[in-house]
């Protein structure tokens, strides 16, 4: 039930550091990668520990699962592609799975790109309206309105307000919606696990990225705690 396996990957230029051990998916929709930054150590996590989603920069994927699921999703531009295909495996019944002994080294630079953030915040709503079910997006809605607030602020602030507002217009065009729905049918006929078992691996939290920590040390407990509360309640 293995669909695809990630590398322990590192820092090419400084390999003491982790660069990532699995994508992790917040509530949001934002996709990052674990352990950044950290220093490498053997251990630091369990052999085939499951993931979200395996971090593209280092993935063996199971060709049976490929031929079920279905290859990189094409009508994304740049990024999430990685996030949205390790999603699709998890809702088929796959597992994403960590290879600790297995080493990638990637040549890795935080980038603050306006182009980035605004795919990024155009997709992360993709992701979520195709594959969340209704009542979850519904019982996350006064959540997910917050921490859209929260990112209008974080993108004024930032200087990236300009990529904020062509997100939102890109998101809205007839073909980002003809996208969102196609996913969404496509998830659907492929889905053989509940909202709830998808949620566990679902968190509220952004650590270990290039990002104001001190306004993370606010969100993050906050959002942890609003999200921890609501999937309590999902059954379905």
């Amino acid at each position: 039930d293995i669909g695809s396996v990630q590398a322990l990957v590192r820092y090419w230029h400084q390999p003491e550091l982790t660069n990532v051990t699995g994508g992790v998916v917040h509530v949001a929709g934002y996709g990052y990668a674990r352990d950044n930054g950290r220093a490498y150590e053997q251990g630091m996590r369990a052999e085939a520990d499951e993931l979200a989603y395996g971090s593209g920069a280092a993935l063996l994927l199971r060709s049976s699962a490929l031929r079920k699921v279905g290859m990189l999703e094409e009508g994304f531009f740049m990024y999430h592609e990685d996030l949205e295909l390790g999603m699709r495996l998890r809702y088929a019944g796959y597992r994403n799975v960590l290879a600790t002994k297995a080493f990638g080294f990637h040549d890795y630079h935080f980038s603050r790109n306006p182009k980035m953030f605004a795919w990024i915040e155009c997709y992360r709503w993709v992701v979520m309206l195709a594959y969340y079910r209704v009542r979850t997006l519904m019982l996350f809605l006064p959540l997910l309105l917050a921490i859209e607030l929260g990112t209008w602020f974080m993108a004024f602030r930032g200087g990236w307000i300009g990529a904020k507002v062509w997100a939102l217009g890109e998101w809205l065009k007839p073909r980002t919606w003809r996208l969102m729905f196609a996913m969404r049918r496509r998830a659907q006929t492929l889905r053989v696990i509940d909202d709830a078992d998808f949620l566990k691996l679902v968190v509220g939290r952004i650590e270990n990225q290039q990002v104001d920590n001190r306004i993370m040390e606010v969100v993050n407990p906050t959002i942890d705690a609003a999200f921890a509360s609501g999937r309590k309640l999902v059954r379905w």
